[in-house]
């Protein structure tokens, strides 16, 4: 049961990390968009979520 237990969180967490990096490509190209059609407010907004976003997946994957 425990090495199950194991597996399976090890799977969630890769799934989950996997989510946030797709989270983060989306509000990346978001961005751009919103920046070439001049909404500055909600692309500031939304760049400041993906640097967010990036930086705890590199914290994580740094063991932090």
């Amino acid at each position: 049961m425990c090495v199950a237990s194991r597996w399976l969180k090890k799977e969630w967490e890769m799934v989950f990390e996997y989510c946030l990096e797709m989270a983060c490509v989306c509000t990346t190209m978001l961005v751009v968009v919103e920046t070439v059609l001049g909404w500055r407010e909600e692309a500031d907004r939304k760049l400041g979520y993906a640097v967010y976003t990036w930086a705890l997946l590199e914290t994580r994957e740094a063991g932090l």
